[in-house]
């Protein structure tokens, strides 16, 4: 295996995946990187001196069990979600869900007598398994009579960068990429104009979306500072808007976490789903493996609040207090996530701060309106002069800070102070640092998945 493949299988542990790669992968620490050379196996830890617990890695490249070793006399915590145990959704739960929408027809009488169809899908940036709601969305166009060739996948990137062939297999999976055709929306062309919302945006959407009889969306639920919680109707603002439709709605309106009902920034995202016709939308909710817990359909305001409520009590994560180390692994939203948040709430001070980034595809996605909006005529150079090396310290309090990491490149380190946080591509080293810094009585308070829980938040509405 010469490059990195996207995988859309479920999680596996450490030593399949390992003997899936074989030749050609070198192992570094608890994961791979691409390389000569034959995989090695990792030494089981000393037990009468280590502890260890288990956390996933590697979204969309084989989602991986990773192992983290402590001194046994460590005080470790994983601080999971409410519904971390919530029980995982079947093939015929979800088809369900789908057929009992919320103030909405069924998508088989929506479709009925229609001709052509579109199915909106959130990009490899966002954890929702596409592949497992899309062939039921397909058989229900059908069962209205829609026929296969007039069925159109659009990748919502909004504005971030265009979807790779391999990043869509692993978002639809094998059925849908090999019988039904996909693109990607561009924010730059291609446009059909629907007029002003409510907020004065001036809305432009994509072309071929609009020429659709049909329009669906699928999409995850998340936290959202702007947009109270992601899913709903980003899927078509951003998600098939133009660059400036997007950069009206992202700089001149206001929102917040866990706003959903008084939001100028969602209502106006509301607003151009309805002037775009969005007939049925899909909102999923995951665990901690990347696994559908809950499915909320049918109209995108409505099936996007109840699903939200339902978002907020399961992904609610109690907070450490005072931890001495505090870890917070990215999975399964690592290009956007960043784990320093997390010891800002936990760690006393002086403390250690971990990153856990294990994502081959690094760590910043490319967003063309924060390139746009971030422009001022200076030059790349005097732009990295001109930020303050004190403001780019993610967490002033922290005493160590550590990014556990085989992919980080220099462009993803650029962020932070020279010398500031430390780099380790093996968990070993990231060990060793730790044992230098702490004693035997140390608290270590580890966040499995950052990507899907998060702080208890507080919803503006009963």
């Amino acid at each position: 295996m010469n490059n990195l493949e996207i995988k859309t299988k479920k999680m596996t542990t450490r030593r399949e995946f390992l003997g899936k790669l074989g030749a050609g992968s070198l192992l570094v620490g608890n994961a791979f990187r691409p390389g000569m050379g034959l995989a090695k196996t990792i030494k089981s830890p000393d037990k009468d001196r280590y502890r260890s617990v288990s956390i996933n890695t590697h979204e969309w490249f084989g989602d991986i069990e990773e192992r983290l070793d402590f001194p046994k006399e460590w005080d470790v915590n994983m601080h999971h979600m409410a519904g971390y145990k919530s029980p995982v959704l079947s093939g015929k739960d979800i088809r369900n869900r789908i057929n009992s929408p919320i103030s909405s027809k069924p998508l088989r009488e929506i479709a009925a007598g229609k001709k052509t169809a579109v199915i909106l899908f959130d990009d490899i940036t966002r954890a929702t398994p596409v592949n497992e709601i899309a062939p039921v969305v397909v058989e229900e166009l059908k069962s209205g009579g829609i026929k296969d060739e007039n069925i159109l996948f659009v990748c919502i990137v909004g504005s971030h960068r265009a979807a790779t062939s391999q990043e869509i297999r692993a978002k639809l999976g094998d059925f849908i990429v090999d019988k039904y055709t996909w693109i990607n929306h561009n924010c730059f062309d291609n446009f059909v104009e629907l007029g002003k919302t409510s907020h004065g945006n001036r809305v432009k959407v994509n072309y071929y979306v609009m020429q659709a009889d049909v329009r669906v969306s699928i999409s995850g639920i998340k936290k959202h500072g702007g947009a109270g919680y992601s899913g709903g109707a980003k899927a078509i603002l951003p998600g098939v808007a133009s660059l400036d439709t997007i950069g009206y709605n992202h700089s001149h309106l206001r929102g917040g976490l866990g706003k959903i009902y008084h939001n100028d920034l969602r209502s106006d995202m509301e607003d151009t789903a309805r002037l775009a016709g969005l007939d049925f939308t899909i909102q999923v909710l995951i665990n901690g493996k990347r696994q559908v817990i809950g499915v909320y359909t049918g109209d995108v305001v409505e099936a996007f609040r109840q699903a939200v409520h339902d978002a907020n009590k399961r992904y609610r994560t109690e907070i450490a207090q005072n931890a001495d180390v505090v870890i917070a692994n990215g999975y399964p939203r690592n290009v956007q996530e960043t784990g320093f948040e997390w010891a800002r709430r936990s760690m006393r001070e002086g403390g250690t701060a971990i990153f856990v980034a294990q994502m081959p595809l690094g760590h910043f996605t490319i967003h063309y309106h924060n390139e746009r909006a971030s422009w001022n005529g200076e030059s790349f150079w005097e732009k990295q002069a001109s930020q303050s090396i004190t403001g780019r310290d993610p967490l002033k309090k922290a005493g160590q800070l550590i990014i556990f990491s085989q992919y980080f490149q220099h462009r993803d380190m650029i962020r932070y102070p020279e010398g500031r946080v430390h780099i380790v591509k093996k968990w070993e080293d990231a060990l060793t640092l730790l044992e230098k810094a702490h004693g035997p009585s140390t608290s270590v308070a580890v966040y499995p998945y950052i990507g899907v829980q998060h702080e208890p938040i507080t919803l503006d509405s009963p």
